[in-house]
C-alpha cells in the first residue's frame, strides 16, 4: 500500500499545514516539502525496494516454490527519475531566486559582510541565539560566509547540467541551511531531509 500511504501522507501534510497557517504567521520552507510529497505521491514509488514489492515477491516465490534473486536491472521505469529531477529542479529555482533577491535588494553590498552581520544579530538577539550573536562579532568569517551562501545558491543551478557537482553541491547547501538554522533560527530544516 505504498502508493495509498503516499497519498494520505501527502494530503495530510497539506491539510496540517494549512491547519497551522490558520493560526499563525505564513512562511515559506514547509511549501517545498508538500510539493515534493505530492509528486513522490505521484510517482512509481513502492515498485522497487518497499514492503509491496517484497510482497509480490514473496508470493511469486511462493507460487513456483523457487528462490527468485532480486535484480535490480529486472526493474526499469522510464518515470522513476522524474520526482527526483523535478526536486532537483525546485531547489536550483529556490537557491536562484534567494541569490537573485539578495542582489536585487542590496547589490553586492549583500557580500561585504556587514548586510549578513545585521541579520545575524537582528535574528540572534529577536530569537536568542548565542551563537548568531557569538558569530556576528567576526567580520571577515562572515564575508566568508556571504560569499559562500552567494555562490552556492548562484550557482546550484549547475547541478542539473553537470550532476556530478550534486556531491559538492548538496552537502553545502544542507550545511548553508543547518548553519542559517543553528545562528538565525531560519527553519529550513525540509530543506535537508529533501536535498539529502
Amino acid at each position: 500500500k505504498t502508493r495509498l500511504s503516499l497519498v494520505v501522507l501527502a494530503l495530510g501534510n497539506l491539510f496540517l499545514g494549512a491547519l497551522k497557517y490558520s493560526f499563525g504567521e505564513l512562511h515559506h520552507p514547509d511549501a517545498l516539502m508538500a510539493i515534493a510529497l505530492v509528486i513522490l505521491a505521484l510517482s512509481p514509488a513502492g515498485e522497487v525496494f518497499s514492503l509491496d514489492d517484497l510482497r509480490r515477491r514473496m508470493a511469486r516465490a511462493a507460487g513456483e516454490r523457487a528462490f527468485i534473486p532480486f535484480r535490480m536491472s529486472d526493474d526499469y521505469s522510464a518515470f522513476a527519475r522524474w520526482p527526483l529531477l523535478t526536486i532537483r529542479w525546485l531547489f536550483a529555482l529556490i537557491f536562484f531566486s534567494a541569490a537573485a533577491s539578495k542582489l536585487s535588494f542590496s547589490g553586492l553590498e549583500w557580500m561585504n559582510g556587514y548586510t549578513l552581520q545585521h541579520y545575524l544579530l537582528q535574528d540572534s538577539l529577536r530569537w536568542g541565539s548565542s551563537l548568531g550573536l557569538w558569530l556576528s562579532r567576526f567580520h571577515l568569517p562572515v564575508v566568508a560566509l556571504s560569499w559562500a551562501t552567494m555562490v552556492c545558491e548562484g550557482t546550484f543551478f549547475l547541478v542539473l547540467i553537470m550532476p556530478r557537482l550534486a556531491w559538492f553541491y548538496v552537502p553545502l547547501a544542507a550545511g548553508m541551511v543547518f548553519g542559517f538554522y543553528l545562528t538565525m533560527h531560519a527553519n529550513f530544516l525540509q530543506y535537508i531531509a529533501l536535498l539529502s
